[in-house]
């Protein structure tokens, strides 16, 4: 998956919920666009009073670690404890690194 894919599939995910849910974790290599995208997505689903919830392997973990973005960042150890932090499950929207590219 590339950077540009990460970005629309985002921004494809823009339907009426209270949190998106990027789950990043079979993401093999991560660098400061695909950081770029996710702290794009972070504002936008912040100007809809949603909250972006970030699930990452461990390269996405570390670039988020290095460039400190961890403060704007809601980062979960895996989706389940992602799910589990959305104030209404039923308003949830899901990205997976897992699925199929188009």
């Amino acid at each position: 998956m590339t950077c540009a894919q990460l970005g629309a599939a985002l921004e494809d995910s823009r339907v009426p919920a209270s949190m998106l849910i990027a789950d990043l974790a079979r993401v093999g290599f991560f660098d400061a666009a695909g950081l770029s995208a996710l702290l794009v997505a972070n504002t936008r689903c912040a100007q809809f009073a949603a909250r972006l919830g970030v699930v990452p392997s461990r390269a996405v973990d570390q670039v988020i670690e290095l460039a400190g973005a961890r403060a704007v960042l809601s980062v979960y150890p895996d989706v389940r404890r992602a799910v589990a932090s959305a104030a209404a499950p039923a308003q949830l929207s899901v990205y997976s690194s897992a699925a199929p590219s188009p």
